[in-house]
């Protein structure tokens, strides 16, 4: 039986019945567009202009012949699913012109349809998925400033704000964690029960004007009704060309809303009496382990490990992905995630994102003193983990 977390559409309950409906037929997208747009005039000037929806199965020269082709356009894969999961699976074509747009949607269609995704929809839902594609196509309204923001699923009024930057065919990913008055923490202070900010100037992910509106916007979704009680969720977003507003672009599911433990991740620190330990930063671990901690396996997310510890009941993954936006191919389909360890803070990339969603348990970047010891993640190791939702620990454990 797979281990990893799966969001049911079917069980959430929104506030309002409008946004299930639009969710269950537009998903993270265009769901969501529709549901702001028609409910919400307020936001509007946050949502990309001239936005069409091509059902599925019809007719592609119609709709073509209803969008206004003088702006570039962003072209768009849906499916209710994405509201819930199918990170970085089907993808977006950014493209000018009726020809452009004309190609980007075949291969939107070709891919959603692919085996490689139905067989990565059916692992990651455990149900069959029916390809059912919408497509989505706006205006392109962002000057290429963009990212994503999320709130702590453990502590209310912390969020962690990431910018997609380009270096060439890359797309890196830089981070920060700050208050909901858009003080940037720094949470490499080890003091208890204390936020120290970092001046002003200290932003190196778009400006504190930026940050702040980023906030609001992300707060004024939050009390729309859009998003299902409990959750907490993924803002994709942008720096309007001409208007230099906040541009909203989606919204998903990211994990349910927790109260940190009551035991304390640096009291268990500070009584092991182990050469081989590492704690996260302040809120840069999600999910809260039993106060005794868990021992897994952990290895390196890749081929090999999911062939070879595939019997293994629950395992721990750890990735590298450099801080890149993308992640791991679609064939990589662990059942028995458990945890996941990032090997990089920037964690809210494709990558990083997909598992930090599936697995219970998600400590970041607190491998240094294991790999050092092991210098890699080739073969298993043992280790324990503890987090009180607010910190994380591992510690290496012997054989």
């Amino acid at each position: 039986m797979s281990t990893i977390q799966r969001i049911d559409l079917s069980s959430l309950r929104w506030q309002d019945s409008r946004a299930r409906e639009c969710i269950l037929r537009g998903g993270s997208k265009a769901g969501t567009y529709e549901y702001l747009y028609e409910t919400q005039p307020t936001l509007r000037k946050h949502l990309p202009t001239d936005s069409h929806t091509l059902e599925h199965s019809a007719d592609i020269e119609h709709f073509l012949s209803q969008v206004d082709f003088s702006k570039a356009k962003a072209v768009r894969g849906c499916h209710p699913l994405d509201f819930v999961g199918m990170v970085d699976v089907i993808p977006t074509g950014f493209t000018e012109g009726i020809d452009g747009v004309r190609s980007d949607i075949h291969e939107i269609l070709e891919a959603a349809n692919s085996s490689e995704v139905r067989r990565f929809m059916e692992y990651e839902t455990g149900k069959p998925y029916d390809g059912k594609i919408i497509v989505f196509v706006q205006d392109k309204c962002g000057s290429g400033v963009r990212g994503s923001i999320i709130e702590h699923p453990h502590e209310k009024g912390i969020y962690r704000i990431g910018q997609v930057t380009k270096e060439g065919l890359r797309e890196n990913v830089s981070e920060i964690c700050c208050s909901n008055d858009a003080r940037m923490i720094n949470n490499r202070d080890s003091k208890k029960d204390k936020l120290v900010f970092k001046p002003d100037d200290g932003f190196v992910v778009f400006t504190k004007d930026q940050v702040k509106r980023i906030i609001n916007l992300y707060e004024a979704i939050k009390d729309s009704g859009l998003i299902p009680e409990g959750y907490s969720f993924q803002m994709e977003c942008g720096i309007g060309w001409t208007t230099n507003e906040v541009m909203f672009y989606q919204a998903r599911l990211f994990k349910p809303f927790q109260e940190r433990a009551s035991f304390d991740v640096l009291d268990i620190y500070n009584g092991l009496d182990l050469s081989i330990k590492d704690k996260t930063l302040q809120y840069d671990v999600f999910g809260v382990t039993p106060e005794m901690g868990i021992e897994l396996g952990l290895v390196e997310l890749n081929e090999e490990s999911l062939v070879k510890y595939s019997s293994r009941k629950e395992m721990a993954y750890g990735c590298n992905l450099s801080g890149e936006h993308k992640g791991t191919p679609l064939n990589i389909m662990p059942e028995n995630l458990v945890a996941y360890f990032p090997d990089r803070p920037e964690v809210l990339g494709h990558g990083n994102y997909r598992w930090l969603q599936k697995a219970d348990y998600g400590l970041i970047a607190v491998r240094k003193k294991i790999k050092e010891s092991i210098q890699s993640l080739d073969e298993e190791i043992k280790v324990r983990i503890y987090s009180d939702g607010i910190r994380g620990l591992v510690c290496l454990v012997k054989k």
